[in-house]
């Protein structure tokens, strides 16, 4: 980069010397174009039939695409832009939800039935280990660095994993019993939410001390959630009544009426929309984040579940479970 750098210091300077002489100096080469990120137009582009029930979603870096099916040990796999999805990695039982690294080289993938989480090598596309978990496997969220896998179960653990070795650095107990669903991360703050379906309790956890450090009663039943980019506010998906909106700053509670209970939930990458489920009615209310305004409505049927956004914003991909398949979105 360096060399680079001056070599263009030198051409533009032996411009100036020559006062343009030279036509190849009037003009600049043209700049590498710049990846943009933004969010779908929010088009349904294509429907894939995949059966046994798909539910959780990951898209990664490269835009491969894994689909956890409820009643199928085996993933889904596809490639963006593509929209075809064949079958993929055999992992464990009842998988339920799949997370790529950052790099995109590993997924994981928590299995409720075998009480483990699934490590798949994307390359490969096989199943390399299995983490044991002390209860039925629920959720699973990466990193930014890569370096951490947390994993929740059905009664209230949170296990977290050091991706190097695969081997469990600690696991809180944030609540004996409570399921725990929904996973964000504010890796900026230091602060993990972790959403306790039958408490109705939004856990925040310090991921230096790696210790709960707050709880937020929400009531109802969140599900996933996510993060302001500033770290302001939280979105949960609330199954009990639509979209909660939590300030952060002091507790505070806001809902947006969806028509129905929220489920899933994710922040397009541009940070401009949320996109939450409403299995009950076969839809998918588009928001916009800042307004709280609903803009757009996508008719998915088949109760919605999960949502996963490419790295570049452009198309989203959604689960319909009990409609067997997978709903693309430009």
């Amino acid at each position: 980069m360096f060399r680079h750098v001056y070599r263009h210091q030198i051409i533009v300077a032996s411009c100036l010397t020559v006062a343009g002489a030279l036509a190849g100096c009037r003009s600049k080469a043209p700049a590498e174009p710049t990846p943009q990120v933004a969010h779908p137009v929010g088009e349904i582009f294509a429907t894939s039939n995949v059966g046994a029930r798909p539910y959780g979603v990951a898209i990664s870096a490269s835009g491969a695409i894994y689909v956890a099916r409820l009643d199928a040990a085996t993933l889904s796999r596809g490639q963006l832009p593509a929209s075809l999805l064949t079958t993929g990695a055999a992992v464990g039982s009842i998988p339920s939800h799949v997370v790529f690294n950052p790099a995109g080289t590993r997924a994981y993938v928590s299995n409720q039935g075998s009480a483990n989480v699934s490590v798949v090598d994307v390359a490969t596309d096989r199943q390399t280990a299995l983490i044991p978990l002390p209860t039925d496997a629920w959720n699973v969220l990466v990193s930014p660095d890569g370096a951490r896998l947390y994993a929740t179960t059905n009664q209230g653990v949170l296990a977290i994993i050091n991706t190097s070795t695969n081997a469990i650095i600690t696991s809180l107990t944030l609540q004996q019993g409570d399921a725990l669903r929904g996973i964000a991360l504010d890796a900026p703050r230091n602060n993990l939410y972790v959403a306790g379906r039958n408490s109705g309790t939004i856990y925040v956890v310090d991921t230096r001390s790696n210790t709960l450090v707050r709880s937020i009663p929400v009531g109802g039943t969140p599900q996933r959630m996510a993060v302001s980019p500033n770290g302001a506010e939280l979105y949960v998906a609330n199954e009990a009544r639509g979209l909660d909106i939590i300030t952060l700053g002091t507790g505070a509670v806001r809902t947006i009426a969806l028509g129905g209970g929220g489920y899933g939930l994710a922040l397009t990458a541009d940070a401009a929309q949320l996109y939450v489920t409403v299995p009950s009615a076969g839809l998918v209310r588009i928001i916009a984040r800042e307004t709280g305004a609903i803009v757009n409505t996508l008719a998915i049927g088949g109760t919605p579940r999960n949502v996963a956004f490419s790295s570049s914003g452009q198309h989203a991909v959604i689960s319909a479970e009990t409609a067997g398949t997978v709903t693309f979105v430009r």
